[in-house]
């Protein structure tokens, strides 16, 4: 089953991918008042580690990128995280306008 070790690893990689994108956001997340007061970072509760580094895994990380409930997990959070720094927050907007992360925001989102 070569083919479905590769589909394992593209998961793998997307989903490193994705967290790399969360620490970059969590910078962020860390000096807005509007997401301290939101939470934000608590979406990432159940998955601590993820907040910490992206070389981290549980074994239920592995479980969960098996079914593809992680990658789905993952991308809800993103999803969430882009929404408020795009949409629902004019700080971080104006903080890191010239900085190149509205790009990155643009392009992840």
């Amino acid at each position: 089953n070569q083919e479905y070790i590769f589909d394992l690893t593209k998961d793998w990689i997307y989903s490193k991918k994705i967290r790399e994108d969360i620490l970059v956001m969590k910078k962020y997340f860390i000096s807005c008042k509007s997401a301290v007061e939101n939470r934000l970072l608590w979406q990432l509760q159940e998955k601590q580690h993820f907040v910490e580094n992206v070389d981290s895994y549980s074994l239920q990380d592995l479980i969960d990128i098996n079914s593809g409930e992680l990658l789905e997990y993952l991308e809800k959070v993103q999803a969430l995280f882009i929404k408020h720094i795009k949409e629902d927050c004019k700080m971080i907007q104006t903080f890191a306008n010239g900085r190149g992360f509205l790009l990155f925001a643009q392009s992840a989102g």
